[in-house]
C-alpha cells in the first residue's frame, strides 16, 4: 500500500484506530496481501471461507466512511454483507465478526473429528509459543531456515507413504501434503502462533492416518525443540 495514495487523514485513522484492532485480533484472524483492497483479513481456520474485507473509503463533508464486506454477517446466517460504515461502526462489525468466528472454536460439531481435535489440543501444547510477540510476529531468519527445511523432509515423508496406498487413506495423504506445502509456502507470512496453530492440526490428521507417520514427521521437530528451544527463542 502506498500510503500517499490516501488523504493524509484517513492514513491516521487507519493507522491509528483500525491497525491496531487488526493486529489484536490476529488469534483469530489475519491480514493477507491484496492490492484490490485496503484490508483483507480471513479466518485463521484453512478453507472457511469466512472473509472481513475493508474495500475502499469515501470522504463526505469531512467525514470519513468505509465500504466493507464480510461473512458470515451474523451467528445466524452464513451469507456475505456489503455496506458503508463510519469508523465506529466499521470497529463493531469488525468485533462482532471475530466473535462469531472465535464462537466456532468453542463449540463441538458433529463434523469434527473429537480424535484430530485431541491430537491437534495435544500438539499446540506441546509447541506452545512462549514468546510475548506470538500472535504479532513472525519466526526469525534461523528459526524459519529450520522450520522450512523441516516441511520440505515432512512432504517427502508423506509423499513416501502416499505410494503404493488407494481409496480413502490415498486422499487424506494427499490432503495432508498440500497442507504442508501450502503452509510452507506461507512460513514468513505467519505469525509465531498461526504457525503452531497449522502445524498442529496437519500433524493431528497424520497421526489420525497412521502413527508410524506420526511419528516420522515429529520426532525430529520434538527433537531439535529441546535440544535449541526453537519456539522460546527470539
Amino acid at each position: 500500500m502506498n500510503k500517499k495514495n490516501y488523504p493524509l487523514a484517513v492514513l491516521k485513522e487507519m493507522t491509528a484506530e483500525i491497525e491496531p484492532v487488526i493486529r489484536s485480533k490476529q488469534a483469530i484472524a489475519h491480514r493477507v496481501k491484496n492490492d484490490d483492497v485496503l484490508y483483507h483479513i480471513v479466518d485463521n481456520e484453512l478453507g472457511s471461507g469466512f472473509y472481513f474485507n475493508i474495500t475502499k473509503h469515501t470522504v463526505n463533508q469531512s467525514r470519513i466512511q468505509y465500504f466493507i464486506e464480510y461473512r458470515p454477517c451474523s451467528a445466524l446466517d452464513l451469507v456475505s454483507m456489503k455496506e458503508w460504515v463510519d469508523l465506529k461502526g466499521l470497529l463493531e462489525k469488525f468485533n462482532t465478526w471475530t466473535e462469531i468466528v472465535r464462537g466456532y472454536d468453542n463449540v463441538s460439531s458433529i463434523y469434527e473429528d473429537p480424535i484430530i481435535k485431541s491430537y491437534r489440543v495435544e500438539y499446540e501444547e506441546m509447541f506452545k509459543i512462549v514468546d510475548e510477540d506470538a500472535d504479532i510476529a513472525p519466526f526469525n531468519l534461523e528459526q524459519q531456515k529450520y522450520l522450512d527445511g523441516y516441511l520440505s523432509k515432512a512432504i517427502e515423508e508423506i509423499k513416501l507413504a502416499t505410494e503404493g496406498k488407494s481409496g480413502g487413506e490415498k486422499e487424506e495423504l494427499k490432503i495432508i501434503e498440500n497442507d504442508l506445502v501450502q503452509l510452507k509456502n506461507e512460513l514468513t507470512k505467519e505469525t509465531k502462533g498461526r504457525f503452531i496453530q497449522k502445524l498442529s492440526k496437519i500433524l493431528a490428521q497424520a497421526r489420525k492416518v497412521s502413527f508410524e507417520l506420526a511419528t516420522k514427521i515429529t520426532v525430529e521437530l520434538i527433537a531439535e525443540i529441546t535440544v535449541r528451544a526453537l519456539f522460546g527463542s527470539k
